[in-house]
């Protein structure tokens, strides 16, 4: 994860060459203090989670969270065992925290990976969930979110005309 960076820092690399980009992170500008900038190679979403994650709970030192959030990482490591996963399995932990509660909640998933690919949901899980490198979607940010019980915000920075970013 990369230092924290002023948007006007982001804003200055497109000002030649997007003034609409250059807007929408005026309006980001409103709502955050700064970026980070992480390594965009499939694993980044995950990355990025845990590290912004725990530089809140470090930051606002809430020991209740801290309670809450250790309570969930067993209770998901007691669902990954009974899931047949070995205990090796949590050097790679969020990947596979995300691939467990979409097997475990596979009524609910299957719909949305069939709507993604013709793969059913245990072959979902092991092309596009578990391997490392893979792309996240919005399937695996929901997924992860209700496992952790961790509220996340995400916001796409594109090239469309429109006065505001988009928010998830």
């Amino acid at each position: 994860m990369g230092l924290q960076e002023p948007l006007s820092m982001l804003a200055a690399e497109y000002e030649s060459g997007s003034p609409i980009l250059v807007d929408k992170i005026k309006v980001l500008d409103q709502q955050y203090a700064a970026i980070r900038r992480t390594r965009g190679d499939g694993n980044c979403f995950f990355r990025s989670f845990m590290f912004s994650y725990l530089e809140h709970i470090l930051e606002s030192q809430d020991r209740a969270e801290v309670d809450r959030i250790k309570g969930n990482i067993e209770e998901c490591r007691k669902t990954l065992q009974s899931l047949g996963y070995a205990d090796f399995i949590f050097e790679d932990f969020l990947r596979f925290v995300t691939s467990g509660e979409i097997r475990k909640c596979s009524d609910f998933f299957e719909p949305f990976i069939l709507g993604l690919t013709n793969a059913t949901v245990e072959q979902f899980c092991k092309s596009s969930v578990e391997p490392m490198g893979e792309e996240n979607g919005h399937v695996h940010i929901t997924t992860l979110s209700d496992a952790l019980g961790v509220p996340i915000r995400v916001v796409y920075l594109d090239r469309s005309s429109c006065d505001s970013v988009g928010v998830n």
